[in-house]
């Protein structure tokens, strides 16, 4: 079994190349508008697949506004392969806007898919909860290595892992993953139950969360009660009245946000075939390991068939004389040595941070006497932010900045109203605004390199 993760697992040269790809798009948005660029997801946990994409999520302006930046995003991105002018530090193809509940823009960054997010605060709160768990769980990263080696069944060998498709999520598997997997869901009583990390829910109380179950769950209630403090996302921080839990034909409950259905993208089709897929999987797994101690290696090779031909066709791609145009990003998957699973808990959280200082988000008490004072002092100098806030849209108003110009406002506003007292990073002292280019004519962009 670990020698299937470790093949799964991602290298130091995919880690690196990642990150590669990170400050290039970290750098091109920054240096383009007053904004923060903050990575999310499977990255940062060190959990992604190789097949797997880079979550970024920006913040800057407010939330009517997304709409009108994600447009200028992608006039920017297009305009990378465009200039005559200068080389791009890496190829950007492929690039579209998805006008959807969260608002996407997509790309192709050095052949890694990109999806660039704006404002989203629970992105990043929810990569702090999984790293806290995984180090309350300990054990040699047992929890992360149990989300790789679930997330290739369901990715490669069931095909039920996709949002976007109308499949599972990758949080709510992640979620999901906190209790005993195809065992237990392969026997779930859908119905009538829901899934929360208190264990099963009756649908018919969310969103309370009634425990119908006698077994002590993995997550006691008052460490949970800790992360949803420190780490959730205020509902009434963007509406004035709380959203309920909706059910649908999976319910799985956000751990950091009880109003929120983790399975509300899956169909009623493709939930059938989700349930099928556990039972199908719960019944080759107990076959597996059934079998004598020296024929069990042999037989989960065939449990995750498909995943290991994956990951032999991105291998024999990534020798040389056999790279395609497309096979440039596989090659990085197969050096030698892996990564260490443990990811950066302390920058997480200051990302987290700084997306609730954006927001106005009360940030729980941190340890350090110190770190309280800077926090109460945020709280004091929130109506000194508002009033910078008004006075920008008044600004605004009487400007000539066209709707093609784009002008950041809540993370510079924060920055430069909270640099001796705000917990969360500074933006960078000098920046180039965007109204210093007409967003309309894509042959004004400067290069990244003039950005610098």
């Amino acid at each position: 079994m670990l020698e299937i993760i470790g093949k799964i697992q991602q290298s130091i040269t995919s880690e690196e190349e990642r990150k590669s790809v990170i400050d290039y798009v970290q750098r091109l948005l920054e240096g383009y508008f007053a904004c923060k660029v903050f990575v999310f997801g499977s990255v940062p946990l060190k959990t992604y697949l190789p097949d797997g994409d880079i979550d970024l999520t920006v913040f800057g302006g407010t939330i009517s506004q997304e709409e009108h930046f994600a447009d200028n995003v992608v006039r920017i991105l297009k305009s990378q392969h465009r200039d005559e002018g200068s080389t791009p530090e890496f190829p950007v193809e492929d690039v579209q806007y998805i006008d959807a509940e969260v608002k996407l823009v997509k790309c192709l960054v050095n052949k890694v898919v990109v999806d660039i997010s704006f404002n989203q605060v629970g992105g990043l709160s929810t990569v702090c909860f999984l790293e806290k768990v995984d180090r309350l769980i300990g054990r040699d990263n047992l929890f992360k290595k149990s989300i790789i080696l679930v997330k290739a069944w369901c990715y490669y060998e069931s095909r039920i892992l996709g949002s976007h498709y109308g499949l599972l999520s990758t949080y709510a598997l992640e979620t999901m993953v906190l209790q005993k997997f195809l065992d237990y869901y392969s026997k779930f009583n859908w119905e009538k139950y829901g899934v929360s990390l208190f264990g099963p829910v009756c649908v018919s109380s969310l969103p309370e969360l009634v425990d119908d179950s006698a077994e002590e769950p993995l997550l006691s209630q008052q460490f949970l009660h800790e992360c949803v403090e420190a780490l959730s996302v205020p509902s009434t921080a963007l509406s004035a009245t709380p959203l309920a839990f909706t059910p649908k034909h999976l319910n799985i409950v956000d751990p950091l946000k009880e109003s929120n259905n983790l399975g509300r993208s899956i169909s009623k089709g493709n939930s059938v075939r989700i349930r099928s897929a556990f039972s199908l999987g719960a019944l080759k797994l107990e076959k597996v390991l059934s079998q004598p101690t020296e024929s069990i290696f042999h037989e989960l090779g065939a449990f995750f068939g498909r995943t290991l031909d994956r990951l032999g066709e991105m291998e024999e791609n990534s020798k040389p004389g056999n790279q395609s145009p497309h096979s440039h990003n596989e090659a990085k998957n197969f050096s030698i040595g892996t990564t260490d699973l443990r990811g950066d808990y302390e920058s997480l959280l200051n990302n987290l941070q700084f997306g609730q200082c954006c927001y106005r988000y009360v940030i729980a008490p941190p340890v350090s006497a110190q770190s309280q004072i800077r926090s109460a002092n945020v709280l004091d100098h929130s109506q000194a932010w508002e009033a910078r806030i008004r006075q920008n849209e008044e600004k605004e108003k009487g400007s000539e900045t066209s709707q093609g110009n784009y002008i950041g406002r809540g993370p510079e506003s924060c920055s430069k109203h909270h640099r001796s007292t705000c917990p969360a990073p500074r933006m960078r002292d000098k920046w180039v605004p965007a109204k210093t280019y007409n967003l309309e004519d894509e042959d004004e962009f400067p290069s990244l390199s003039t950005l610098k």
